[in-house]
């Protein structure tokens, strides 16, 4: 097991579990977000093989439409 941080919440999660697994436990589709882990922004074609890690920080933003 490992723990992260996902939008400053502390999370513990199976080891080896890439972006894309996080996003589909969390019910987000990659579709108008960034990911971004340690302050470092993921590009949309690295998430299935980007592997989070024991501590990391992970921010994931969506955007809304409107104003």
């Amino acid at each position: 097991m490992i723990t992260i941080t996902l939008n400053n919440e502390k999370k513990q999660l199976n080891d080896n579990l890439t972006i894309a697994q996080l996003l589909e436990l969390e019910g987000v589709t990659a579709v108008n977000i960034a990911v971004a882990v340690n302050n470092a922004v993921v590009a949309k074609t690295d998430y299935e093989s980007s592997k989070l890690s024991d501590g990391d920080s992970v921010l994931i933003i969506k955007a809304f439409y409107g104003g």
